[in-house]
């Protein structure tokens, strides 16, 4: 083959084949790159609106953005929240809102002034609300009332200082409400009118500063009292502090124990209209419904009430507590419901009440009046209106009020009554009545009768009838609450009597009123106020006080005694039965020595040890010698052994001694149970009390009447803490002393204690409790006076024993007689040095026994459950007396009113709004 050069023009020129496939690929490439381009540029060309919105939202993002910092500048500017919102304490019962006020600038103050009206020597709750704004917070709440100098108030009559804890959990932003506890000391009378309460929310792990509330109250006189309406509508019951029966307005009241600076004479009831749609603002501790004398009920959602509530209700009722019911809605809601148990009747058809249903309420209780009247003198209605009411299907241990045409019922619960209406309290014709009052006073409220009259321009009530001797502002009129343990008067027997009865309780005088310095201590005596005590009711007169005035038979005495302060239902350290107590306590405290078995047991293993097993052992590995070398050592190892024997014996120098009272009624799950606790320490010790149940409380014990504590002796500081148990902390005895403790508590029982029976079958006794009853007495009072008594040595629990009465000339069990333990003239070993005798007198013979009255009385030796304290005593002893009310006498016959009171001073002219109803 013939070759051409490149380079020569002649030839064409030749091109390998590699080179043609490289220049199409990149052909190729080339056109592939501009296809691809072509195609993302084509969706963009037709996508100009998508770059509008784009650019839209972006706008919308800075303008939202420039929003946003604006918000924030201004939020900077802002007040900051508190921390806490922290309103002033509602004081149970009281018809404050129990909302926070809503307070977005937060100008206004935090705690706005309240007034509340509360008792000295009684035990109050509080409710409580707070809020945490920025962040959660873990504390507790710490109530106490204050002195001047703002330290909590001592205990009366004891060298402690009390104060009450909680634990109080925050979550930030939300608003939680918590119930707190306050106990009122008792001070001389002009210190005792006023007092501030102060509740500090306190942080539990850091040094920040308390949140602090104050609140400041007034205390209502002796005779006064809580009137609370619980009703779906209370409009219809603001008017109940125009009746006599609740408040004499400027008027003085008969027998008024002297002139005190603002006394509000004439002062029943202190009425509270509380709004209840989603609460109730009642107490949940049971023992805290002791200044609440009357609750009406109409047509309230029983279900608004907590089981704590629902409990403390029934308590109260049991031990003296009035509930008036309001016609016809109330007995529908109440099916099905707690208080089903217990009501007078059950609900029937509805009835139309016309003039002629009412015939007989008018015949007896529209009292004549001697002038005009501005009101119907008879309750009238209308003839196109009748009133719509239910007819009453009558319960069987209820009886028909007298005189109401069998329009009204009640019905006995233990000291207490429920009584029901046919027909709304609400209703206009009722409450447009001129004699509503004298109605209302005598059949709803159970009091005396009166008598009006205006001497001297000057309004004057007096009762009338049985109850004429009686003061006009006697507490016990006022309430039926009674708890034996605090209101039994002292028992002094008549002079026949005094030579077989040794015991003899001193008259205690009642502490008088001083004057005092800013910490509130004693600094002198006031002599301007020693002729005022001197003539205010002999309070620790068992002459003056316990018996009832006039000779007066009644239930409301019937051997109860008042207290100058406090009046009836109040803790009280110097009631009959705490004397009886702390005598008896007296009797048996502190370190007993070891018994006799226990020495010649001792002894005997001591010689036994020394003398042939000493000589046997010897003998057998063949040393008798030996012996007389061991004897020493084995003397040295026994006396220290006799030593150690003993301190287990007596318990390492403490020991604890109770005397408990438990209260009962027949046919009731529960008790009160009232301890008094002697702690007796060879060395200082501090001892802590800690209850299984909420429903309990506890103090130190007075020391005694006139005790106060020293200017230069600092208070000892205890603590109550409430949580799901309670428990009172940092009681401090000092050493080879004796501390004593008063604690009271309410406690289930196993069952109930049940009689049945009548006059032709006979009586039994069921004991329902888990308690042994021990010399158990049985004393009744028949219809005609005659006392007759049944014994038993054992009750067993659960057992129902057979009543056989016997014809008694007193009331007394003749076999107590021969008990140790319930009579002053048995003979007592040295060994068991504690006696009942004391109380049991007060249960058999202070405790009048009235007609138709039905009571046991026995003791146990069985340990009351529900209290723990530490340091415990190997040496401990509990003794406990039971009383329970098996019948009650039937009430007596409500009385009219001599005259009406718009005899002796005209009536307030009608409101606008009463006229306006009235058309």
């Amino acid at each position: 083959m013939r070759m051409r050069l490149l380079d020569s023009p002649a030839e064409p020129t030749y091109i390998a084949p590699t080179q043609h496939a490289s220049a199409a690929t990149a052909r190729q490439q080339a056109l592939l790159v501009w296809l691809l381009v072509t195609l993302l540029l084509l969706p963009l060309a037709g996508c100009q609106g998508c770059w509008s919105s784009t650019a839209s939202n972006k706008k919308l993002t800075e303008e939202e953005e420039q929003a946003e910092n604006e918000k924030k500048k201004k939020k900077l500017a802002e007040k900051p929240k508190l921390d806490f919102e922290i309103p002033p304490t509602i004081i149970l019962p009281n018809e404050s809102g129990q909302e926070l006020d809503e307070n977005p600038d937060n100008t206004k103050p935090n705690s706005p002034k309240v007034v509340f009206f509360t008792k000295p020597g009684h035990w109050i709750a509080g409710a409580q609300l707070a809020k945490a704004n920025n962040f959660d917070f873990q504390g507790e709440l710490r109530s106490f009332p204050m002195d001047q100098a703002e330290q909590p108030l001592d205990v009366e009559h004891t060298d402690f200082r009390l104060s009450i804890s909680r634990p109080a959990s925050l979550p930030k932003g939300q608003q939680k409400r918590f119930e707190t506890m306050f106990y009122l000391p008792k001070r001389g009378n002009l210190l005792s009118k006023s007092y501030s309460l102060r509740t500090e929310l306190r942080a539990t792990r850091t040094s920040r500063l308390p949140e602090i509330v104050n609140v400041a109250g007034n205390s209502m006189l002796e005779h006064e009292y809580y009137l609370v309406v619980l009703a779906k509508n209370n409009s219809a019951y603001v008017d109940l502090t125009k009746l006599d029966s609740v408040q004499l307005h400027g008027s003085e009241l008969s027998g008024s124990i002297g002139s005190l600076e603002d006394r509000r004479v004439g002062k029943f009831y202190q009425v509270v209209l509380p709004r209840v749609d989603k609460s109730v603002p009642l107490p949940s501790h049971p023992l805290a419904w002791t200044m609440i004398s009357y609750i009406i009920w109409d047509d309230l959602d029983p279900t608004v009430l907590t089981g704590e509530q629902q409990a403390a209700l029934l308590d109260w009722l049991h031990w003296g507590g009035q509930l008036i019911i309001s016609g016809p809605n109330s007995l529908d809601r109440l099916k099905q419901t707690f208080l089903a148990p217990y009501l007078p009747a059950e609900s029937g058809t509805a009835l139309e009440i016309d003039n002629d249903k009412l015939q007989e309420i008018n015949e007896h209780w529209s009292v004549e009046a001697k002038m005009p009247l501005k009101k119907p003198a008879t309750m009238q209605v209308p003839p196109d209106k009748p009133l719509v009411g239910v007819q009453l299907v009558k319960h069987a241990e209820a009886e028909w009020l007298p005189n109401t045409g069998r329009l009204v019922l009640e019905r006995r619960l233990g000291q207490g009554r429920i009584v029901v209406t046919a027909f709304p309290l609400s209703a206009f014709p009722f409450r447009y009545w001129a004699s509503r009052d004298n109605f209302f006073n005598a059949c709803l409220l159970r009091r005396p009768a009166r008598s009006f009259s205006n001497p001297n321009d000057e309004l004057i009530m007096r009762w009338s009838g049985k109850m004429a001797a009686a003061r006009a502002d006697d507490p016990r009129l006022a309430t039926t609450l009674r708890y034996f343990s605090r209101d039994i008067g002292r028992w002094q027997a008549p002079k026949s009597e005094e030579r077989v009865r040794p015991f003899q309780s001193p008259a205690v005088a009642p502490p008088v009123s001083t004057d005092i310095d800013p910490t509130g201590l004693i600094t002198e005596q006031s002599p301007r106020l020693e002729d005022l005590n001197r003539t205010v009711r002999d309070t620790w007169s068992s002459t003056a006080i316990s018996s009832a005035p006039g000779g007066i038979v009644d239930y409301r005495f019937a051997g109860y005694q008042t207290d100058q302060l406090s009046g009836v239902g109040g803790w009280n350290d110097f009631s009959g039965a705490a004397e009886a107590s702390v005598a008896a306590l007296n009797d048996a405290s502190g370190i007993k020595i070891p018994r006799s078995e226990f020495v010649v047991k001792t002894l005997a293993v001591y010689l036994f040890v020394l003398v042939p097993l000493n000589w046997f052992f010897f003998w057998m590995i063949g040393r008798v010698e030996y012996a007389w070398v061991a004897a020493p050592i084995i003397s040295v190892i026994g006396a220290v052994s006799v030593v150690r024997l003993a301190q287990l014996d007596i318990g390492f120098a403490r020991s604890r001694t109770e005397i408990a009272l438990l209260e009962s009624h027949a046919g009731y799950p529960r008790a009160h149970v009232t301890r008094f606790t002697a702690l007796y320490t060879s060395l200082s010790t501090s001892y802590d009390l800690r209850f299984d149940d909420p429903a309990a409380l506890a103090l130190p014990l007075a020391l005694s009447a006139d005790h106060q504590r020293r200017l230069t002796r600092t208070a000892s500081d205890v603590a109550l803490t409430q949580n799901e148990t309670i428990e009172l902390s940092d009681v401090y005895v000092n050493s080879n002393s004796t501390g004593k403790v008063h604690v009271e508590q309410m406690i289930s029982l196993d069952g109930t204690f049940e009689v049945t029976g009548d006059e032709d079958k006979g009586w039994q006794l069921e004991n329902g409790s888990q308690f042994l009853l021990r010399h158990a007495g049985i004393l009744r009072a028949r219809e005609d006076g005659e006392i007759e008594a049944a014994y038993f040595p054992d009750v067993q629990p659960g057992a129902t024993v057979r009543l056989n009465f016997s014809k008694q000339k007193e009331p007394w069990v003749p076999q107590w007689n021969n008990s140790a333990m319930m009579s002053s003239t048995a003979p007592t070993d040295d060994e068991n040095r504690v006696r009942l005798h004391r109380l049991s007198e007060l249960a058999a013979r202070q405790l009048k026994l009235l007609p138709g009255d039905m009571r046991l009385i026995a003791w146990t030796d069985d340990s009351i459950p529900g209290l723990q304290i530490r340091p415990s005593s190997a040496q401990s002893s509990t003794f406990t007396l039971v009383l329970v009310h098996l019948k009650r006498a039937a009430l007596p016959e409500p009385e009219p009113d001599t005259n009406l009171r718009v005899e002796v001073r005209q009536d307030e002219v009608l409101s606008e709004d009463e006229k306006e109803v009235g058309q």
